[in-house]
């Protein structure tokens, strides 16, 4: 069984990728069809690496 610590620090990155989403869409800055930023200048901006970035659009 997986040890829920070991997980944490994916699950803290996947939030951090989908909340950077998710707070302009709430606030009404980003639309539906809007592009968001590539995904190498979305790593340097949270400063995760970019497979980090692609689990963020896993389930949360």
């Amino acid at each position: 069984m997986a040890d829920l610590k070991q997980d944490a620090p994916d699950t803290d990155r996947t939030r951090q990728v989908v909340n950077h989403i998710r707070a302009p869409l709430e606030k009404g800055a980003l639309h539906t069809g809007d592009r968001i930023p590539p995904e190498r200048e979305l790593a340097r901006t949270l400063k995760i690496n970019r497979a980090s970035l692609r689990a963020g659009g896993g389930p949360v």
